[in-house]
C-alpha cells in the first residue's frame, strides 16, 4: 500500500518512471539499432537526451555472415554496449529487447 504522503510527492514529481524498449532491426545490408523511453504513466515517447530515439547503423548486416556465428555476435556488440549505456541498469531486466529481421536472414 502506498501512503497518502507517498501518493501526494508522486503527483508532485516532475518526473514520472520510465521505461525502455529496445529494437534491433536486422537487414540485408545494416543492422540498426532503436532505443526509445516512454513515460511509464502515459506511454508517450520521451526523449534521450533531447532525441526521440537512440538510434545506431552498423554494417554490414547480419545476413553477410552465413556460416560466421561470430562474426554475427561481433557484428552486434557495439549496438549491444550502445544499449548498456542508454538503458539504465536498474530497468534492463524489465527492458524489452525484439530482434526484427527481413527475409535476407533466413541464410543465417
Amino acid at each position: 500500500l502506498v501512503s497518502g504522503s507517498m501518493v501526494l510527492w508522486l503527483v508532485q514529481s516532475s518526473h514520472s518512471p520510465s521505461t525502455y524498449s529496445v529494437v534491433i532491426d536486422a537487414g540485408t545490408t545494416v543492422t540498426r539499432l532503436h532505443i526509445f523511453r516512454f513515460d511509464a504513466w502515459t506511454s508517450h515517447v520521451v526523449d534521450i537526451a533531447g532525441a526521440a530515439q537512440v538510434y545506431m547503423v552498423v554494417k554490414p548486416g547480419l545476413s553477410s555472415f552465413a556460416g560466421n556465428a561470430s562474426g554475427a555476435i561481433e557484428s552486434i556488440r557495439p549496438l549491444m554496449e550502445r544499449a548498456l549505456e542508454v538503458v539504465p541498469a536498474g530497468l534492463r531486466s524489465s527492458t524489452p529487447l525484439a530482434v526484427r529481421a527481413n527475409c535476407g536472414l533466413r541464410l543465417l
